[in-house]
């Protein structure tokens, strides 16, 4: 890694092989299962913690990733959050990670939405989704490049 945009998670999809673990933090979550996909909010800020896209602008990744047999449990703030730990530690952006570059003094991952209104639950499709995991074994099960490709991504 040499500059800063390499710290955006589309950029990243290399740092993830199938069968890596995953699901750690989130692990505790439980409920009713179901495949979820989830908005993933990122902020990069660099050294002054300044943000890097300005205006206080944020990024934001529509399904990156795609959860299978998900709990209900990851809908709720704490497991959400333990989930996007566990995104910023599989790619390389946790603030204590040495993959940033030096540009980057800290990123900030949130997991939010779900898959639209009422996180309606959608199947995960690895020509949709560029990540799938599954909750149950806790491990990577499908990368495509083709669909990071098409990801909708925003700047808000």
């Amino acid at each position: 890694m040499t500059n800063a945009a390499d710290a955006w998670i589309n950029n990243r999809l290399g740092c993830l092989k199938v069968g890596q673990p995953f699901i750690d933090l989130a692990s505790s979550a439980t409920g009713t299962r179901s495949d979820i996909a989830f908005v993933i909010r990122q902020l990069n800020l660099d050294a002054s913690f300044n943000n890097v896209l300005s205006n206080n602008a944020a990024r934001y990744f529509r399904h990156f990733v795609c959860v299978r047999n998900a709990p209900a449990g990851l809908t709720d703030g704490l497991n959400r959050l333990s989930l996007a730990t566990d995104l910023s530690v599989s790619i390389g952006t946790s603030n204590g990670s040495q993959r940033k570059p030096p540009q980057i003094g800290a990123v900030t991952l949130e997991v939010a939405g779900g898959n639209g209104p009422g996180w309606t639950a959608m199947t995960c499709d690895p020509a949709v989704h560029p990540v799938i995991v599954d909750f149950d074994s806790k491990l990577i099960q499908s990368l495509n490049p083709v669909a990071l490709a098409a990801l909708q991504v925003f700047d808000l």
